[in-house]
């Protein structure tokens, strides 16, 4: 039973009902003076439809299947108001808030529990009355209900060498009905966590370095009754004949300075004069690194504040709302504020004018709200719309003292022949104190993103043509492993991430130039780096020339140009990268003659193929990246690119099926709604054809899910890596002493002990990568471990404390198997 209420003694109090509704967040107790909840219906019980059918050599009948069809809840209300005014006032608020779909419904005695539901408004109302009773509906088309909390479990076994199985969950599951999870496949990252919104970024050049160590051939989630999630392919090969993909040059910019051309050794020469396939172009100016970002994006707040409810001044009433909050800087805020007048009791004549002013701090903004030249007759109403900048501290989160009043002045005005004054005070409002209002506190984020493109300098501009500076990569004559078939590559995969878009100023239109990705090739090329008859092979060619948001977009195979369409270069548009982040592209070539571009969100982000036998035979030299700027127009405010990979590829399409999940990806499936993706692109193709989606779901009582994983031998090595600023201590003695002084055991108390390492003194200079392939692991004759790694250092255990560790955790290694993490979460379901 739940505790009586008097609602007469109560009303002050704000006592909110057992069953009051919180509808997308908000209970309508809190946002309408006056409005109560009086009982619920629909919420305790849910019917089950049965199909039957007849088997006439049986009694009774036999149940073809069943269902719950959806939920319809009843919401009875009250409503009392002291005017008609605020009775319409009130409903119009009521209706407002129940005019959303599909949203969390939490009822007060049950807050730990949500329905997703629909209201609908259908009450009849006794008209004439201010104090009403009445019922709304809330449809919920999934009848069930589910926990607020997402359940994430731990693992409680990290792996079984009796049964091969890896993570087992066991969980006890309290819900009535069976919930279907969320499945997480995180594979290895040295970098730290990866979710689905940052994988693309924490991809950086530790992909390079790990190479094939820590891709899977597939993940596999089981239950105690044998039903299985399986993706990937289990059935790969683990070894080939076909020399592996080499790597030709892998680079990241994203670090400041990560890009000098004037360094020595530098393998992207600029300046550069490689060709370009601009009708009239000059390569000149000069590269470096740059922020990739605007700064950190800042919260707004859209939904409506009320700022000063419905008030009376002189004659009418008014009402002002904080429409929505931008504009976030680290002292600032921005306020769009609506101000309505309304219930005009008299008819404010020509002459007479109204200004609003608001204050809010030391800040004073004055806005006409009634111009001296219009009448306003009675029972009417008025808005006035305007935004105020006012400051904030960056970690302040509301704003109080606002005060706001309307001024009144009388003037003359002409009335045919005769001059008039105007007369009487309504309108007028004096100075009220407002509500507190909810504003976003300021995100600092430091620039940490940074990319190669243009420096201010384009050179000298030249009119109706592009100018900017160019970088080339050039196939080395020397150095590569004695596999290479030799001088160019037949074959190659070439992928890189760019932005190529006009910024978000006033004059974005105005910006015009190009960006080009050319891969040169020739009958032959010598030890200088001069091809002999040169042409391109493949090509990318981005340009705007002309005032607008278009730009044109140009494919080239064989020196042929087999593409030619326009494409939106705004900043928010994204089809080459814009304020989502970089743009993905590629250009392969097979042994067919085959070439395949993919570039970012052209083309709905599917690859585009043309075929050219002519260049079957036909190796990649070179690769130029040009960026220009169009005559003397303003440049693109985004034009360059933060990481580029040149990839080998012999015999062709590589002849060992590479693994479907690499290193520093995430997979994540939803079992609710049968999606795959794989680093936030759908993969529904991933999923083996025998998976037991219906069947494969908790269950009321305690549900066993083990995880399974298989890796190539060349996979499965060790890794050793620096340790990140973010890790803490785990040696052994991190902990070795309890609260009260006793000791304590590590491994007991749940931690992993591990083992940290220093560079050799007796071996070569490790280089700043961070991230090596062990190669091996022996016990010295002073009985320290050592690791040999493929590039040749020695790291040797050291004795660490924990205060020595705190003050340089990146001067330590720790080895890692390359293993994925699995992740398990759910809301419970009840009937």
């Amino acid at each position: 039973m739940y505790e009586f209420i008097d609602t007469a003694e109560s009303a002050g109090a704000r006592v909110l009902p057992a069953e009051a509704v919180s509808i997308n967040g908000t209970f309508l107790e809190d946002l309408i003076d006056g409005y109560r909840t009086l009982y619920t219906s629909g919420r305790e019980s849910l019917g089950k439809e049965f199909s039957s059918y007849d088997d006439t050599g049986a009694d009774g009948s036999l149940t073809r299947r069943t269902r719950f069809p959806a939920r319809t809840i009843t919401v009875g209300f009250q409503l009392l108001a002291d005017s008609p005014d605020a009775f319409r006032e009130a409903f119009n608020t009521m209706n407002a808030a129940l005019n959303v779909e599909n949203v969390w419904c939490i009822f007060n005695d049950e807050p730990d529990k949500f329905f997703v539901g629909s209201p609908i408004m259908n009450a009849e109302i006794e008209p004439g009355r201010c104090a009403v009773k009445g019922e709304y509906q809330i449809y919920c088309a999934d009848p069930f209900k589910y926990s607020v909390d997402l359940q994430i479990p731990r693992p409680v076994m990290e792996e079984d060498p009796e049964t091969g199985l890896y993570q087992t969950f066991v969980i006890s599951y309290d819900g009535t009905y069976p919930a279907y999870p969320q499945y997480t496949a995180k594979f290895y990252n040295p970098d730290g966590e990866t979710d689905e919104d940052n994988a693309e970024d924490t991809q950086t050049e530790t992909a390079k370095l790990l190479g094939d160590a820590g891709a899977c051939k597939f993940v596999a989630f089981m239950d105690d009754e044998n039903h299985v999630l399986q993706f990937g392919n289990p059935d790969l090969e683990d070894s080939s004949g076909v020399p592996d993909p080499l790597t030709l040059t892998s680079r990241t910019f994203e670090k400041n300075g990560s890009y000098d051309p004037g360094k020595n050794g530098e393998e992207w020469v600029s300046p550069a004069t490689g060709t370009s396939l601009l009708s009239k172009y000059r390569q000149q100016g000069s590269l470096g690194t740059g922020p990739a970002i605007y700064g950190a994006p800042q919260t707004t707040i859209e939904k409506n504040q009320s700022l000063l409810g419905i008030t009376s001044g002189t004659d009418c009433k008014y009402k002002a709302t904080i429409t929505r909050v931008t504009g976030r800087t680290a002292s600032k805020v921005k306020l769009d504020i609506e101000v309505k007048l309304s219930s005009l009791k008299e008819t404010i004549t020509k002459g007479a004018s109204l200004t609003i002013e608001v204050t809010c701090g030391d800040t004073k903004i004055a806005k006409v709200f009634k111009k001296t030249s219009s009448t306003w007759k009675k029972k009417t109403s008025h808005h006035c719309n305007f935004s105020m900048p006012v400051n904030a501290a960056s970690d302040q989160k509301e704003l109080s003292g606002i005060k706001i009043k309307v001024v009144r002045q009388n003037g003359s005005y002409k009335s045919g022949k005769k001059t008039k004054k105007a007369s009487g005070s309504a309108g007028k409002l004096p100075s009220k104190t407002c509500n507190v209002i909810e504003i976003p506190y300021y995100v600092d984020e430091p620039v940490d993103k940074y990319y190669v493109r243009p420096s201010e300098d384009y050179g000298n501009v030249v009119a109706g043509a592009f100018t900017g500076p160019a970088m080339t990569w050039t196939y080395p004559a020397s150095g590569l492993p004695a596999t290479d078939d030799g001088i160019g590559a037949a074959t190659f995969e070439l992928t890189w991430n760019m932005l190529c878009c006009m910024g978000k100023t006033t004059n974005e239109t105005l910006q015009m130039g190009a960006f080009e990705c050319l891969v040169l090739t020739g009958d032959s090329m010598n030890a200088n780096g001069v091809i002999t008859n040169q042409n391109v092979l493949a090509g990318v060619q981005i340009s705007k020339t002309s005032v607008g948001t278009k730009g044109r977009v140009q494919l080239y195979v064989g020196g042929v140009r087999r593409e030619d369409l326009q494409a939106d270069l705004t900043w928010n548009k994204g089809l080459l990268g814009s304020k989502t982040g970089f743009a993905s592209c590629s250009i392969t070539k097979d042994t067919s003659g085959n070439v395949t571009f993919k570039l970012g969100n052209l083309f709905s982000g599917k690859a585009k193929s043309y075929a050219d036998i002519s260049i079957k035979n036909r190796r990649a030299f070179k690769v130029v990246f040009g960026f220009y700027r169009y005559a003397a127009q303003p440049a693109f405010d985004w034009n360059g690119i933060n990481r580029v990979m040149l990839k080998k590829l012999y015999g062709g399409a590589v002849a060992l099926e590479k693994e479907p999940f690499s290193a520093t990806q995430t997979l994540i499936v939803d079992s609710a709604a049968n999606t795959v993706t794989l680093d936030g692109v759908p993969r529904p193709e991933l999923g083996a054809l025998g998976n037991d989606w219906e069947q494969m779901c908790l269950r009321p009582g305690v549900n066993e899910i083990s995880t399974a994983y298989a890796q190539r031998p060349a996979s499965a090595v060790q890794v050793i890596r620096h340790c990140r600023e973010d890790e803490p201590f785990q040696g052994v003695s991190a902990y070795d002493v309890d609260d009260t002084g006793g000791s304590l055991d590590v491994a007991a108390d749940g931690r992993d002990v591990r083992i940290y390492f220093v560079l050799d003194a007796s071996s070569p200079q490790a280089d700043t990568q961070g991230l090596y392939i062990v190669s091996g692991l022996t016990d010295g004759a002073d009985g320290k471990k050592r690791i040999q790694t493929k590039t040749g250092q020695t790291f040797v255990e050291t004795a660490l404390t924990a205060d020595a560790y705190d003050a340089n955790p990146a001067g330590y290694l720790v080895v890692e198997d390359p293993v994925p993490q699995f992740e398990i979460s759910y809301r419970e379901v009840y009937l």
